[in-house]
């Protein structure tokens, strides 16, 4: 399924030959970042995948743990499901524990050291202190040692945990996506690709930083224990005074986080439902364009999205909770514990508090913030885990077990065979099959929609289980499934499909299957891009080059699912003698068909009746057993064996041919540079608008200058002790109102309080506007893209549109709203830590210039690569999704072919491509964190020697101050820039979704404007005329039908026929106004162009070539506005034969659709489609090869129930079978994109050289001469409209 020729060279990974040195620097990235100042980086400058990460190999390696789970789960007496849990802890377990116990060791020990080294520097500054000068420098330089040390060895722990996650992550996708191509489609009702992509983006990602967090999981209880030691050493007894503040917080915290994980499951099924919607709106656009239902779909995503808001909303006011109580908890704590402390009657010293404060910043950090984060995030993958192992335990499809024949013998072998999808379905889908097929067989299938043709195949093929019976299948199988499908590719790689060139077959197999004169006119001939489901190619190719890659592949059984219906009766002769009957002769061919005239010759006929074989033998033996079926296989007795065969060169889908080259699916839209301010703006805009914006930066002042205060406060009183409530000496303090200990308690207590109810106000107020703004940004963007031309869709995979709404409004719903005010609060946390600095020591105002001047260089420079990196990563998981949902839809024929192993390998290199940016990103995020910590330790040193070398008296209480909040800023600095980053990396996700804001749209054409008056009950009659009418696919391409010029009259029946891509569905789009249309139609005396789409398209009733439903009930489907009864639902279901079907569901009307109407058949699904047509008795009706998947004798009741029903409108019927259009008033003859003909059945035959009498004569003697006995009494029996309309 490679969508280019040629793969791109990949240059070397950066980090595969990195020394030692290089990798705890991460000087490795240093040319990464060489690369990016100079250029955007681009989809070739990623590099190979290490071993490490390959996604093949840890693909392998999951998989062999999840068998071993499986195998182990069946050993035992007890019944134990296998666990995604036990294989990750075979696959990383020992590596997680050493990475995560050795970053917990190494920080706690650096870490303790600190306080106590600082401790120790602050006695040098108090009151007569015994500590010497050269005592002081030597703990001054014990702390500056231990903040480099601990910046130096975390950074190397901190990326093998995160590379580790990715690594978890890319091997879980592998296993997911291997995983799909064997579930078995009995149980796949529920696997949408909204469902496995959702699977793939949000819950696989939940490992990206799992394992960040371990340590601090399993180390926050240790940290407690070890650091309330410590603070006992200093303060004694009130130490736990002030820890059961935050003990008590833990178990609310716990609660939180319990309940913020129970949401995200919540979150990921209301996701699922979601991206569901997403994906059968984005498959199904053109069937909801004809209809007009944008507005009902509109409805059903609003209310979709409005529930997963809500839980969204919901889970992060729990989140920003949680956060804010780690954030003044300490605050609290350390209050409670200094109260006590003073209360007691001790001496309130600097060595003391601010070796408390430091003690409480650590379990700050282990025990209020990361813990609680991390039972979080764990609770989390948790979640994920067991949705991947629901997926995982599906059902898997029998077929592998086909194994390909050794000999060449082939043979279909069924015994009293009862089979049904699932165990528990009530009835059996097939019962009582026996057939004995051999080698050399040609088998036809044949039966009403719904007798079981398909459901005959899917057994042969194993996917549907079978219950009771013997089966035997000898040989290798290929299949070419009802619905082609065609992948993104060349139509070269969609034939072959990974199988070796065979230059010799392969033309065989492109002369046999019709497609010579279509590679003629391809401006590339096979290499011509096929666009996603291969929207580019008409029907009737897609359903040749679906026949050409069954027919390439050498096996001994072709099962053959009605590949006839959708080409001319020329074409289908042609592909079933030269093909069918000629080079797959020997070999055993099952047919499903309705083209009865095939099956004169064949050796054996099924005839299916409600899942049972009704009758089987040869066409003369059918002919003559009495069947129902019998008489209409009387007519094809006389079939002509050799028709003649005109060598007019056939034109083929003229949106296919007639553009500049040739359809390429062009790049995907990726912006360059910085993030623009524009962007920013908009989000801002779409989130509160400028006033409550305000609002946010004061409430964001307020609380950091409460937190700030309260620090400074302590600092004060801390003098106030040392220097004058102990001493009497107030010469350096200003004096507030003659201040006491309990007045100082009282503003301590109050700001603290001041910080709790500013901090909760602005967390609830920022996470309602971030949610508004989401809201916004997908709702603006839905109704852009719902209301986007054909054009946009054709030119944009599923998978580029789908990322949009998944990953990328999965980052500005969660992501982004966590990540910017983690931003904004440590920015005005890092301002208020330089005011207090520089307030305390005004000198160090200079290097700290110097400081931001160094961050704004690195910034500068980081943010250049890692842009380009974040729009890669998006731009390369496109594919991957694209790839999955292609998967999806082609699952049987891709196990019938046997490759999956193929495209298990394309989905390795292309998530391959992906870690590559991701791993690349994780580099340069590191490397910069690493490199800001540095400039961060040096300021810090900085600051800490000033207070030694510097020739001023600095109090205890200043220089304790300082200190500590000199060494938040090595976290703090570095978290801000990187969090700046990432915030921008994530606006990167705004900027693709506004990229989605801004496509051509139909949206000022959708309503008919005041001035132009549409009359109430139009379309009265139905009269329709094209005026010098071209269509183009786009503005720049050639127009595709050429000045039409042609009248119909009210009531008329007028049949469209013409070869394969001649251009008939695009005189339809044309009616439509599905592409840009120049020239006139004009409907009762109406010009269309004048008229809003909503009302033109919604008073034409449509039977689409491919018949499209969507997951909902059946009553949904048919009447998705619930604008009649049930009685009238019902009368129509009878009217298309499928009353009793419905009444034999459950459910009845309620009876629940599967993604794309999979439960139902082809034939079934074009029903229910005919079934809204007659509900909306609309005047004007379009078939588009309505019955083309219908038996002849369904055919014939659905063509009298269309004449009894419809006898006052005015209908439009595309079809290859002639006999559905013979008995119309004019048939209209398409060649080229023009009208070559029209004009009455009879009179065109009259003219021999006509192209409509070619058509006929190419259907064989016997056929040709039904239809021009058709013909002839039509002469003698005109429609009395067509009669009246002349009259007038």
């Amino acid at each position: 399924m490679e969508t280019t020729n040629k793969t791109l060279p990949q240059p070397p990974n950066l980090r595969a030959k990195a020394n030692i040195l290089s990798a705890l620097t991460f000087a490795w990235t240093f040319p990464l970042f060489r690369q990016g100042y100079k250029r955007d980086l681009t989809v070739s400058d990623l590099c190979v995948p290490l071993d490490a990460y390959d996604s093949k190999q840890l693909g392998d390696n999951l998989e062999d743990l999840w068998n071993e789970q499986q195998k182990k789960s069946h050993e035992g007496t007890k019944q134990k499901l296998p666990s995604v849990w036990a294989v990750l802890r075979s696959f990383c377990g020992w590596e997680l524990f050493f990475l995560a116990f050795g970053l917990f060791l190494f920080d706690l020990t650096i870490k303790l050291g600190q306080p106590i080294l600082l401790g120790k520097f602050l006695n040098y500054f108090t009151v007569n202190s015994t500590v010497t000068g050269e005592e002081a420098t030597i703990y001054a330089s014990g702390v500056a040692v231990s903040v480099f040390l601990h910046q130096f060895g975390m950074h190397p722990f901190l990326f093998g945990l995160m590379y580790l996650g990715m690594r978890v992550r890319v091997g879980l996708s592998s296993l997911l996506y291997r995983k799909l191509l064997r579930v078995s489609i009995s149980s796949s009702a529920g696997v949408t690709g909204g469902y496995v992509i959702n699977l793939l983006t949000n819950d696989a990602s939940r490992f990206d930083f799992a394992p960040l967090f371990l340590p601090d999981a399993f180390g926050g209880i240790v940290c407690s224990i070890v650091v309330t030691y410590f603070l006992w050493q200093e303060v004694g007894i009130s130490s736990l005074v002030g820890l059961s503040a935050l003990v008590l917080f833990v178990p609310v915290q716990a609660m939180l986080a319990r309940k913020s994980s129970s949401l995200r499951e919540k979150t990921a099924k209301r996701t699922d439902k979601r991206i569901q919607l997403m994906n059968e709106i984005i498959q199904g656009i053109q069937a909801i364009k004809m209809y007009a239902w944008e507005k009902r779909f509109s409805r059903l995503v609003e209310v979709s999205r409005k529930k997963e808001i809500t839980v969204i909303r919901s889970k992060l006011y729990y989140t920003g909770v949680a956060f804010a109580l780690s954030l003044f908890l300490t605050k609290v704590s350390f209050f409670f514990c200094v109260l006590h402390f003073a209360l007691s009657g001790n001496a309130i010293a600097p060595d003391r508090i601010f070796s408390a404060i430091m003690y409480f910043n650590i379990l700050q950090e282990s025990l209020t913030i990361y813990f609680p984060l991390s039972i979080q995030k764990l609770a989390e993958c948790v979640v994920a885990a067991q949705r991947m192992q629901e997926f995982l335990l599906r059902p898997e499809s029998t077929c592998m077990l086909v194994k390909p024949s050794v000999t060449g013998s082939a043979e279909v072998l069924l015994k009293n065979v009862n089979a049904k999808w699932t165990y528990d379905q009530q009835s059996n889908s097939l019962e009582d099959l026996n057939l004995s097929v051999s080698s050399g067989m040609l088998v036809g299938v044949i039966g009403q929609v719904g007798s079981g043709k398909s459901s005959l195949l899917h057994l042969i093929l194993r996917e549907m289980p079978h219950v009771t019976g013997c089966m035997n299948i000898q040989g290798s199988i290929s299949y070419a499934s009802q619905e082609p499908w065609l992948f993104v590719g060349t139509v070269l790689q969609n034939i072959l499909f990974g199988l070796p060139m065979d230059k010799q077959r392969y033309k065989e197999v492109v002369r046999v299957c019709a497609l010579e004169d279509d590679f003629k006119q391809f401006p590339r001939g096979d290499k011509t891009q096929v666009g996603e489901h291969g929207h580019s190619l008409s029907g009737g190719q897609r359903a040749r080059i679906n026949l050409a890659r069954a027919v390439y592949r050498r096996a001994d059984i072709y099962l053959l699912d009605d590949p006839l219906s959708a080409v001319d009766t020329h074409v289908g002769r042609h592909l079933f003698d030269d093909c069918i009957s000629g080079f797959l002769a020997g070999k055993v061919v099952i047919l499903c068909t309705h083209q009865l005239q095939y099956l004169s010759n064949v050796e054996l006929i099924l005839m299916m009746k409600n899942g049972s074989i009704y009758a089987q033998g040869t066409f003369s033996e059918l002919q003559n057993c009495g069947t129902e079926l019998s008489d209409l296989m009387k007519a094809e007795s006389k079939s002509e064996e050799n028709p003649a065969k005109d060598q007019l060169q056939r034109r083929l889908s003229v949106h296919s041919t007639n553009s500049e080259e040739d359809f390429d699916v062009p790049e995907e839209m990726k912006s360059k540079g910085s993030v623009t301010w524009h962007v920013y703006a908009s989000y801002f805009k779409a989130a509160c608008g400028v006033p409550t914006f305000l609002l946010l930066l004061i409430l964001l002042v307020l609380s950091q200058g409460s937190i700030s205060l309260a620090d400074y406060w302590t600092a004060y009183w801390v003098d106030l002790e040392q220097y004058y409530f102990k001493y009497g000496n107030a010469t350096y303090l200003p004096l507030l109102n003659e201040m006491n200990q309990e007045k100082c308690l009282y503003v301590l207590g109050f700001l603290i309080a001041l910080t709790i109810f500013v901090n909760l106000s602005r967390i609830i107020s920022f996470v309602y506007c971030c949610m508004e703004g989401s809201k916004t940004l997908h709702d603006v963007m839905f109704n852009t893209v719902s209301k986007a031309t054909m054009y946009f869709f054709d030119n944009n995979p599923s998978g580029r549109i789908l990322t949009r709404f998944s990953r990328d409004i999965g980052v500005v719903d969660e992501k982004l709203p966590g990540t910017l005010s983690d931003f904004l609060e440590v920015a005005m946390h890092l301002l208020g830590v330089l005011c207090i600095i520089c307030v305390v020591n005004y000198w160090l105002v200079i290097p700290a210039l110097v400081m931001g001047i160094l961050f704004g260089l690195l910034r500068h420079l980081f943010m250049l690569t890692s842009r380009s990196l974040k729009r890669l990563e998006g731009v390369t998981s496109s594919p991957i999704y694209t790839h999955t949902n292609a998967t999806l839809g082609g699952l049987v024929t891709i196990r019938s072919m046997h490759a999956s192993d193929d495209l298990t390998r394309e989905f390795d290199s292309k998530q391959n491509i992906n870690s590559s940016a991701v791993f690349y990103s994780l580099g340069t995020n590191r490397a910069f964190a690493y490199w800001l910590d540095l400039v961060c330790c040096c300021y810090t040193m900085l600051v800490i020697f000033s207070f030694l070398f510097l020739d001023s008296e600095f109090k205890g209480g200043e220089v304790g101050l300082t200190i500590t909040q000199a060494l938040s800023l090595i976290f703090m600095c570095q978290w801000a820039m990187r969090q700046a980053a990432e915030v921008e990396n994530f606006m990167t996700s705004v900027e693709r979704v506004l990229e989605f804001h801004k496509v051509e749209s139909e949206e000022g054409r959708l309503l008919t404007k005041v001035e132009h008056n549409l009359p109430k009950m139009w379309p009265t009659c139905g009269d329709i005329t094209f005026q010098n009418v071209c269509l183009r696919y786009s503005s720049s391409d050639p127009p595709v039908l050429k000045r039409l010029n042609f009248s119909i009259k009210s009531g008329e029946k007028i049949g469209i026929v013409g070869r394969t891509g001649a251009g008939k569905s695009s005189l339809l789009s044309a009616l439509f106004q599905l592409y840009p249309v120049e020239g006139t139609i004009i409907i009762d005396k109406v010009d269309t162009s004048k008229i809003g789409l909503q009302d033109l398209r919604s008073h034409l009733s449509v039977i689409p070539q491919e018949p499209v439903l969507f997951t909902g009930s059946l009553r949904h489907n048919i009447d998705p506005f619930e604008q009649f009864k049930d009685e009238e639902l019902w009368r129509v279901l009878e009217d298309v034969k499928l009353k009793s079907y419905v009444e034999d569901m459950h459910g009845g009307l309620q009876f629940v659709v599967t993604e794309g109407g999979s439960n139902l058949s082809v034939g079934q699904r074009q029903l229910v489609c005919l079934a809204r047509a007659i509900l909306r008795q609309n005047k004007i009706l379009i078939l588009d090869e309505a019955t083309a998947n219908m038996d002849t004798y369904t055919d014939q009741l659905i063509q009298a129930t269309l004449r009894h029903k419809f006898v006052d409108c005015t209908v439009l019927t595309v079809a290859h079978r002639l006999d559905t259009v013979m008995d119309c008033d004019r048939i209209l003859v398409m060649d080229a994109g023009q009208v070559a003909e029209f004009g009455k059945p009879y009179e065109l035959l009259e003219n021999k050289n006509g192209l409509f009498s070619k058509l006929v004569n190419q259907t064989g003697l016997t056929n040709s001469y039904n239809l021009k006995a058709i013909a002839e009494r039509a002469k003698y029996k005109e429609s009395p409209h067509s009669t009246e309309a002349e009259n007038k």
